[in-house]
């Protein structure tokens, strides 16, 4: 995936408060993983707090349709990220997919 771009910025102070970083890349491009299109989703812990940054790029269109197209790859997207555990004992609070954030 080219052309999606996602930074997130914290002071040096609180830095050491943010865990359980996590990157997940989610394609909607051709054949449903290749072009500019898709997804980057950055999954973290702060203060026990789950968060999930997402930056999206979706398909384009003001034709009739074109809303369908993107609620769909933004389904997808919601269906496909997963945020992958390090190990098969680690907390099971740490979030595996988008909506299970805080």
């Amino acid at each position: 995936m080219v052309g999606i771009f996602l930074s997130i910025w914290a002071r040096g102070e609180l830095v050491k408060d943010i865990g359980h970083l996590k990157i997940s890349c989610t394609g909607r491009g051709i054949m449903g993983c290749l072009g500019n299109k898709g997804c980057i989703s950055i999954s973290l812990t702060f203060h026990q707090t789950s968060f999930c940054f997402m930056c999206c790029h979706l398909a384009s269109g003001e034709k009739e349709g074109d809303e369908l197209r993107r609620n769909y790859d933004v389904a997808e997207i919601l269906k496909g990220t997963r945020f992958s555990r390090v190990c098969k004992n680690s907390n099971r609070r740490i979030p595996e997919r988008i909506l299970d954030h805080e």
